[in-house]
């Protein structure tokens, strides 16, 4: 856990779609390299200013291919950041995407296939039958993650690997008030494959995965790297998602995109962060955000405002380092006993 003075705010790096690959004996990543480098002096360059950064979030596509060489120049240059912004490296925490997993593997694999297929054709209701039938048995759950092993040796050091008893990771982050952010990674990967393309609506989370626990000051926030117009059952995953989590965070499109909702009196917020290594062409430059969180106390009115600042950082061409996008600040009301939401968000 982290824990925060009354008056500090919790600062979070988000990333995503780094797309690291093997190093190249030509030197043809020359711009990629120096994006990277940019990026990471504006991440320390905001962080400072905002008080440090207190964890950094990656919403999948680590890797280019799920390949070991590409993880351990992943690993290299998070450990830089957490170095170069004083942030812890247990306060790195990672989810999976499409460009983690191991496609050869699922290639040589009929086992693997045939788990696949069953959770891209079975009923979105189904889908949770399918994780049990699979991870529950001994010897079929040996291959549910053997395309994302790899990613899984990488994210260990993190704790950002899956398993047969942890299909999905959480972490809690202690806020200035004493209340708490649960943060709970979510596997969206887990069906990836050279189909993906065909079709957006293939992939899965499980609704049990998403069903978190309502408690009394905690709220939660969910990595997941493809978004919920990507997922056969996203009505059942957004259900629990859009009616429980006040920060719901996404990788995999590589524009940077902030939306507010509110539905039955329950306000939240989805984060895209855009891809720090984007292919090349139309809107194809480099993005992520900062968020800062700070919880004020209204003892008058007996409430709890969440205040969210996004940050979006945007790559510019022309001045060849990162500029500001917009700034967002929004504040959820929440009640001071139960932390609920009461009334309307101001903005």
């Amino acid at each position: 856990s982290i824990m925060s003075d009354p008056m500090s705010k919790i600062v979070l790096v988000h990333l995503s779609d780094i797309h690291f690959v093997k190093a190249s004996p030509a030197g043809l990543e020359v711009l990629d390299e120096d994006i990277r480098r940019e990026l990471k002096s504006d991440v320390v360059t905001q962080c400072d200013a905002l008080g440090g950064a207190h964890g950094i979030l990656v919403t999948g596509d680590i890797a280019y291919s799920g390949k070991v060489e590409e993880y351990k120049r992943a690993e290299e240059w998070l450990l830089e950041l957490c170095r170069d912004t004083r942030c812890g490296e247990q306060n790195v925490w990672i989810i999976c995407g499409n460009h983690d997993v191991q496609r050869d593997v699922i290639a040589n694999s009929v086992s693997l296939r045939d788990f696949q297929d069953k959770l891209r054709t079975k009923e979105p209701a189904q889908i949770d039958a399918v994780y049990k039938e699979y991870l529950t048995d001994a010897a079929a759950r040996t291959i549910v993650y053997s395309a994302l092993q790899n990613y899984n040796d990488f994210a260990q050091k993190f704790g950002g690997h899956f398993s047969h008893d942890r299909i999905h990771w959480e972490k809690d982050i202690v806020l200035n008030d004493g209340s708490k952010l649960r943060i709970r990674g979510l596997n969206s990967a887990i069906g990836c494959n050279k189909d993906d393309h065909k079709d957006t609506g293939k992939l899965t989370v499980g609704s049990s995965n998403c069903a978190v626990t309502r408690l009394d000051a905690h709220e939660y926030m969910t990595l997941c790297h493809h978004p919920p117009d990507w997922l056969r059952d996203s009505e059942e995953a957004t259900k629990y998602l859009n009616s429980r989590v006040r920060l719901q965070l996404y990788g995999h499109k590589h524009l940077s995109r902030i939306v507010y909702s509110e539905e039955n009196g329950f306000a939240y917020m989805t984060l895209h962060a855009g891809a720090v290594n984007p292919d090349r062409g139309e809107n194809g430059v480099a993005r992520y955000n900062v968020i800062a969180l700070h919880v004020s106390t209204d003892e008058t009115e007996k409430k709890r405002t969440l205040n969210v600042e996004i940050f979006p950082r945007i790559w510019d061409p022309g001045q060849t380092k990162f500029i500001i996008k917009i700034m967002s600040i929004l504040q959820l009301i929440l009640h001071k006993i139960k932390y609920k939401v009461i009334g309307k968000v101001c903005i």
